[in-house]
């Protein structure tokens, strides 16, 4: 039994080579894990329009948006359920839907920006071929690509050249705090997963989960059920067996710690997985937490 097929557990469909920490998801695991990745997407397209509406009852953002009421024939006040329907039953909000939200906010809700972010492609277990990752990491802003590719004047020409990235490059971008950021390095996991080099694999995937409460405490419609959308990145990267056979177990308790340091104004003391960028030579500050 080879590598691949000993650490997938019954997801035929996966391609990563880095097996999963026991014990591994069944068919059914990962048939339910699939809906939770699309109720996380209708979760943050909901909390993205319950944050600027100021409610997070499906009812009454509803009739905030929509602007209407529906009466059954007892006179009782309804609602079409369709809100409900994003997290509960992973359901995509509809391009007409969007646009209303959009007039309705002012232009300040784009529902499908969340709708269609990569994080939710990056999340399936089978992860995107290496040239979807390629254009989503040669799209980054300046700044991220400037970490990737270099800072000369000809940084993308002819061609942009991908390379392997040293830790103080990982941590680099990690430090620039936004979800670009953070999506740029599970991008940069999967393609050391699809290419069975556990140590590209491993640390921007550290450098993810230290970024995560970052983008949550930025992004109202992250900071919707969290919790969640944790748990579904912890599948993906977070508990994997490398080469070494020593898999590493990663507290929620801590994440929800250092969020509640960033909502006090204490980001110095949040405890970071993948330590903090240091001087070349200094030694860094790493919780090392295995199975």
């Amino acid at each position: 039994m080879t590598k691949r097929d000993s650490g997938r557990g019954h997801c035929h469909d996966c391609e990563m080579a880095i097996p999963y920490m026991p014990p591994l998801p069944t068919a059914e695991d990962w048939a339910a894990f699939h809906l939770e990745v699309q109720r996380r997407r209708g979760a943050a397209c909901f909390g993205a329009a319950a944050a600027h509406f100021g409610t997070t009852s499906p009812k009454t953002l509803e009739v905030r948006i929509e602007q209407k009421r529906y009466v059954t024939q007892y006179d009782e006040r309804t609602s079409s359920g369709k809100y409900m329907r994003w997290y509960r039953d992973g359901v995509r909000p509809s391009d007409a839907t969007a646009a209303r939200i959009k007039e309705r906010s002012g232009g300040a809700v784009d529902i499908r920006y969340w709708r269609d972010l990569p994080l939710w492609e990056l999340l399936d277990p089978t992860p995107p071929p290496i040239d979807r990752l390629h254009q989503l990491l040669e799209t980054m802003p300046r700044g991220i690509g400037r970490l990737l590719f270099g800072d000369s004047p000809e940084w993308r020409t002819p061609r942009f050249v991908h390379h392997i990235l040293e830790r103080n490059e990982y941590h680099a971008i990690r430090n620039i705090g936004s979800l670009d950021a953070f999506i740029c390095l599970l991008c940069l996991a999967c393609k050391g997963d699809l290419l069975d080099h556990d140590p590209s694999h491993f640390m921007p995937a550290r450098c993810a989960l230290d970024l995560f409460p970052r983008v949550v405490h930025r992004h109202p419609a992250l900071a919707f059920q969290w919790e969640k959308l944790y748990a579904c990145l912890s599948r993906i990267f977070w508990r994997r067996a490398y080469s070494n056979g020593v898999g590493y177990e990663f507290d929620i308790e801590v994440t929800r710690q250092n969020l509640l340091a960033l909502q006090e104004g204490r980001p110095d003391d949040m405890k970071l997985y993948s330590g903090r960028r240091a001087p070349r030579g200094e030694e860094q500050q790493v919780i090392t937490t295995s199975a």
